[in-house]
Order: C-alpha cells, then sequence, then structure tokens
C-alpha cells in the first residue's frame, strides 16, 4: 500500500505553498497519494485540523503530516499560538498513528528597537520552539537555521538541512557559461529585484569589466529605476516558467542581494545554479555556509572582484553552482522527505 501525505501550507500563495506543490508533483510521478491542505486561523475555527485529518485518512493508516512552516504564513504578526494548539490537538486525539514532519522555512523576524519586529522576535521563537518540539523530525533550509533549532529543539528530534529547489524545470542540461550573451538577468517581486538594484550602482565598473552591456527585469510589478550609461535596461514582466528558463539559458549572468549565509532558502538563487547562471551577490557578507563559497560557486561584488573571472574560470564557477544545486535537485528531495515521514 503507498503511503498517504498530507502538507499543511498557508491560504496564500507564495514560495511555500510553491515548494509544497513541488514535492507534491514529484510524488505523484511515482504514485504516492498527497494533498495540500491549505490552513489558517479562520479553517480551523471551521473545524479542527485533526477533525480534517480524521476525515481524511483512512482509520487503520497513520497519519503522516508535512508542515510547512513560515510564521507570517499563519499569523499576521507571526504569533501562531493557534497553530500550536491544533497541532498538539491533532496529536492527542490520533495517538500512535501521529507523524508529524516540520518544513521550517522561515525562523523569526529580527530588526532595530524601532521596528516591531524587534519586540515580536522572541515571542516568534518561542513559536518556532515549541512547534519543532511537537515535530518527530524537523527539516529546514540553511544551516544558519538549523544551528539554532538543533539548540532549541528536544535532543531526540533530528534536524536536517534541505536548501530549497527551484520552481521551475530543472534543465537536464545547460550551455556553458561562456557560450551566452554576457548579459544580467534579474527577476523575482518587485521588492526583490528593487533591493538588488539599490546597490548594482556602486558596481558599475565591475558589470563592464565583466563586459555586461544589457540588463533584464523579469516579474510582476513596475520597472526598477535603474539607468546606466552605456547599459541597455528592459523590463519584461511576469514571465511563465518556460519563459524564465528560457531567458536564464540565455543569459550568463544572475543578479540578487541577500546574505550569503541564507542563499540556501533562496527560491531565486535556486532558480540561477538549476541554470547554470553566475550568480552576482550585492550583499555585504561573504560568509560560507550550505557549501556554498564566494568566489568559487558565485560571485560577491565588490571593487576588483571580476578581475579574476577568466573564461575557463566562469565556466567552471558555473558548473560547480549546478553541482552544488543537483545534489538537492526537486526529485532528490522528495525522496529524502518521503523517507522522513516514512519513519
Amino acid at each position: 500500500m503507498q503511503p498517504r501525505i498530507v502538507q499543511i501550507v498557508p491560504t496564500q500563495l507564495g514560495g511555500v505553498r510553491d515548494y509544497a506543490e513541488g514535492l507534491a508533483q514529484e510524488w505523484a510521478k511515482r504514485g504516492i497519494d498527497s494533498e495540500l491542505l491549505p490552513f489558517d486561523e479562520a479553517v480551523a475555527r471551521a473545524e479542527s485540523l485533526a477533525e480534517r485529518l480524521l476525515r481524511r485518512v483512512p482509520a487503520d493508516e497513520p497519519v503522516r503530516v508535512l508542515l510547512h512552516f513560515s510564521g507570517y504564513g499563519y499569523s499576521r504578526r507571526a504569533l501562531a499560538f493557534w497553530l500550536l494548539r491544533e497541532l498538539s490537538d491533532a496529536r492527542r486525539r490520533i495517538g500512535a498513528r501521529w507523524h508529524l514532519v516540520g518544513m521550517v522555512h522561515e525562523l523569526f523576524a529580527s530588526g532595530p528597537p524601532w521596528r516591531s519586529a524587534f519586540w515580536l522576535g522572541a515571542l516568534q521563537a518561542r513559536v518556532v520552539h515549541r512547534l519543532a518540539g511537537l515535530c518527530d523530525r524537523v527539516v529546514t533550509n540553511s544551516e544558519h537555521h538549523a544551528a539554532w533549532l538543533r539548540a532549541h529543539v528536544p535532543s531526540g528530534v533530528p534536524v536536517r538541512v534541505a536548501p530549497v529547489f527551484s520552481n521551475m524545470d530543472e534543465p537536464a542540461d545547460i550551455r556553458p557559461a561562456t557560450a551566452r550573451e554576457p548579459a544580467l538577468v534579474v527577476f523575482g517581486s518587485a521588492s526583490t529585484r528593487a533591493r538588488a538594484f539599490d546597490l548594482l550602482g556602486a558596481y558599475l565598473g565591475e558589470l563592464r569589466a565583466l563586459h555586461i552591456q544589457r540588463i533584464v527585469e523579469a516579474g510582476p510589478g513596475p520597472a526598477s529605476r535603474f539607468s546606466a550609461a552605456g547599459m541597455a535596461c528592459s523590463h519584461v514582466g511576469e514571465q511563465t516558467p518556460a519563459q524564465l528558463e528560457e531567458l536564464l539559458q540565455r543569459y550568463r549572468y544572475g543578479l540578487i542581494d541577500y546574505p550569503s549565509f541564507h542563499l540556501g532558502k533562496s527560491g531565486v538563487f535556486a532558480a540561477y545554479a538549476a541554470n547554470g547562471c553566475i550568480v552576482l551577490d550585492t550583499a555585504a557578507d561573504a560568509i560560507d555556509a550550505d557549501g556554498l563559497r564566494s568566489g568559487r560557486h558565485y560571485l560577491s561584488l565588490r571593487p576588483d572582484a571580476a578581475a579574476a573571472l577568466k573564461p575557463r574560470v566562469a565556466d567552471a564557477m558555473s558548473r560547480r553552482l549546478r553541482t552544488w544545486y543537483l545534489a538537492h535537485r526537486r526529485g532528490r528531495q522528495a525522496t529524502e522527505f518521503l523517507d522522513d515521514l516514512l519513519r
């Protein structure tokens, strides 16, 4: 008998939901029955989690649940204490058949004292702490998150790291980086793109050293207000996954502004990696994390950073990043999550 899996996800659309759908698609290819259960406090008031699960899973089968957790997906201030009550009640009512794996996409917010995140962070951390303690196993997308979780969950709860996979198709083969047009692609939400562009003006010399004369911006919302002499900038709007994959295969570079120790949790970075782009990161740090090294798997934009990126080095960087990605591609992660759920 094939296992039956229920994935709990936030009700709103977004990267967390896309990630769960990607796993469901992989399991479906293998004939494994799974269901996405969008859940929030209003849904819980109408019918409890325990009742929904008992109605879905036959009485003689294990109740295997994969919970995708991002605090703001379940509560406006990421204080989802109601979710803890639902999970505790479900575990009590379902008993020995209950098996919960938690995929922690986000921990908790932080910030300066004049922002609400500073005051809410400790309470948000308490939610994550208690949530992880309710799980049989915990998975997260970066070693930075895993280190915190290992220090705060019961010693008997295993924690493993799984950097996110791309929400687009994963090409079977890619063109060498130097066989592509030396243009720069920027994609993602409007805020993600704007953050990357905000710091790019300081590195125009580096872009020219990389022979970049064209920037292509893809994604919903208005174009970012970025211009540079001698640089052609175009906004192609929101793209289908197939169109976006074509862009990433056609152009050599991808732009991101993301702390290096969080690159494993970025879907944008995963898409660049899957397609063998050379990633240019404008973030200030360059801390090695999750098997990634600046200058080896991606390029941190710094003065003179481009000087060492000769054609052979560029192709090697592209191949290394894709090899790193393939170690946790979607199909492999579907297998690993299935192992977690069947234990």
